[in-house]
Formats: C-alpha cells, sequence, structure tokens
C-alpha cells in the first residue's frame, strides 16, 4: 500500500511540474502565441428586430487579440445573411435570401482601445442595414426569420481568420457570427 501511495505522489509531482499557467487553453493568443487572432463579444448591448414596430439592431462590443501585441489587424470584414423562416407571411420577394453579402469593412484605425489595453470596436447594424444589404423590406420579414452576421479578421500578414478556421487556434471564445432574430 505504501508503495502504490508513493508511486501516486511522485506521478502527482511529475504531472504538476510539467503543466504552467503559460499553458492554460483559452489564453494562447492573448499570452503571446503567434498562431492566430480572435475577436470575442465583450458585450452584446441588442440583438434583436421587432416585426411590429419594424425596429431593432445588432450591437455589440467587440475585442480583439492577436500573438503580435494586437497589431496584427488590416480589416473586419461583417458580412450579413437572411434566412426567410416565414415564407408564407411578409414579401421578401426580391431578397438575397440565404445569399451572403460583404455589409461593410471596418479598418483597423476604427478601433478604440479598452481599458485592458485590446483594440476595441462597437459594431452597430441597424435594421435598416440587414434590410439594405440583403435587398429586403420591413414588410418582407417576420417571425421567425433571422439575420445572421459573420465577422472575418484580415490581418497585416494576409492570414484570415473567421467561422471556417478558428478550431486551429485552440481558442474557444472566439465569437465569429451573431443570430439575430426577428420577434
Amino acid at each position: 500500500m505504501k508503495i502504490l501511495l508513493k508511486l501516486m505522489l511522485g506521478a502527482s509531482l511529475i504531472f504538476l511540474s510539467s503543466c504552467s499557467d503559460d499553458d492554460s487553453s483559452g489564453n494562447t493568443i492573448i499570452n503571446g502565441a503567434d498562431s492566430g487572432a480572435t475577436i470575442r463579444a465583450q458585450q452584446i448591448i441588442q440583438n434583436d428586430i421587432n416585426s411590429t414596430t419594424s425596429d431593432g439592431a445588432l450591437i455589440v462590443d467587440l475585442r480583439y487579440s492577436d500573438g503580435s501585441d494586437n497589431t496584427l489587424l488590416e480589416t473586419l470584414n461583417v458580412y450579413v445573411t437572411f434566412f426567410d423562416n416565414s415564407e408564407g407571411q411578409g414579401d421578401s420577394a426580391g431578397s438575397l435570401e440565404r445569399t451572403e453579402v460583404l455589409l461593410r469593412s471596418v479598418p483597423n484605425t476604427e478601433f478604440g482601445v479598452d481599458d485592458n489595453d485590446l483594440p476595441s470596436y462597437t459594431l452597430t447594424i441597424s435594421l435598416e442595414d440587414f434590410l439594405s444589404a440583403t435587398n429586403n423590406t420591413a414588410t418582407g420579414i417576420a417571425v421567425p426569420d433571422v439575420f445572421n452576421t459573420r465577422l472575418e479578421l484580415e490581418l497585416t500578414d494576409g492570414r484570415v481568420f473567421s467561422t471556417n478556421n478558428t478550431a486551429d487556434l485552440g481558442v474557444g471564445e472566439a465569437t465569429f457570427s451573431f443570430i439575430t432574430r426577428v420577434e
């Protein structure tokens, strides 16, 4: 029994000594790894559209980070897609349904700096922005339609990060997509 206890204690010490705070998952990019870049939703201020008053928006505070002292950001591209889940209601004829369109490109110069010295940006997409980008009208949307917003980071070294390649980063908190529901 004493031998088993000594072996378990020895294995535990070896395991604990091999771990370090620098390896913590989810912090690789913030702690200086040079493998990529990510954007996170710090706070979602609004994310809905009211079908009866024809107003609403997606408003979210975003924070950017990369492994090079947050200097690699070139552009944040914002794409939207309209999903008509209420085909029997509204008149979305002529709208770009299920077609992703570039809403805007936000240059790095439009990012500010938050209290933690991270680049920050408040993304605001009004109902009018969603409708215009998808060639739709307020009468063309109804419950339970949705607008999908996808974010894409273009870096100064030519790399691009979005929903299709964030798993490679080992970062579980990346926020590259939002669903805005018509309610």
